[in-house]
């Protein structure tokens, strides 16, 4: 009975098997000519795909543990993906993050607009926008008076026939021009020649200093800083440093 059996189950087996081979090519071939609906960023198609992904693995690992489906499982997914699945391979793709940019209203304040520039850089260097996607998506988080003094300038460059801003580097400088002053350089020259520790502790002092040293663009040798540096420094804390080497 045992030999019979057997028998029965490779005559069986050599007739199902070219059927789920069969069964395999179809579904491939059916899931490659879907087309994709339209519409959909990106975000979305990527999102759309880890999730479909997701649930043919876990068909796929049901449809093998029941001992059928010959070709279902990973190389199925493999197939419908057109990439492997390597567990130790590191996603440096952070573009599908949702990241806001934000809002900028225009104020007197030199240092509010540089630091809301360089977190607009920030957002930017996470995506592969165009210039012009940029400069959109920049002017969208206009508020206030940076609405109204922007669109004054766009009226302004429409009606003199002038050519738009089309770049982050032309908005950039456009908007340097208006909301950081040439005096402010100057005054943070003037703060960093007068800078002193005071009540500050020396770590706090020294953070003072690196910024300000950013803000006014003061490129210079290490020593130069390391003199300033010393020079701010409170009596007491000075005469200690020079036991020191």
């Amino acid at each position: 009975m045992e030999a019979l059996f057997g028998h029965f189950s490779r005559m069986l087996r050599a007739e199902l098997d070219p059927l789920y081979e069969r069964l395999d090519r179809l579904e491939v071939s059916t899931s490659e000519n879907k087309s994709k609906p339209k519409g959909l960023g990106r975000v979305d198609e990527e999102e759309n795909d880890y999730d479909l992904e997701g649930e043919e693995e876990s068909q796929n690992e049901n449809w093998g543990r029941s001992g059928r489906g010959r070709g279902f499982g990973r190389g199925r997914r493999e197939a419908l993906s057109g990439r492997y699945d390597d567990g130790n391979k590191e996603d440096n793709n952070i573009g599908i993050i949702k990241m806001k940019i934000p809002s900028f209203h225009g104020k007197s304040d030199p240092e509010a607009y540089l630091e809301w520039e360089k977190r607009v850089e920030f957002v930017f260097d996470c995506h592969h926008y165009s210039e012009q996607k940029k400069v959109r998506l920049a002017v969208v988080e206009f508020v206030d008076y940076a609405l109204i003094w922007w669109d004054q300038l766009v009226t302004t460059k429409r009606r003199c026939n002038e050519r738009p801003i089309e770049t982050w580097a032309e908005m950039k400088s456009v908007m340097r021009k208006r909301f950081v002053p040439n005096h402010y350089y100057r005054e943070m020259f003037k703060k960093l020649q007068t800078l002193r520790q005071s009540v500050k502790s020396v770590e706090d002092y020294y953070k003072e200093l690196e910024v300000v040293m950013i803000r006014a663009n003061i490129d210079e040798d290490s020593e130069a800083t390391m003199a300033r540096f010393l020079c701010g420094l409170n009596r007491e804390t000075q005469d200690q440093v020079e036991l020191r080497h």
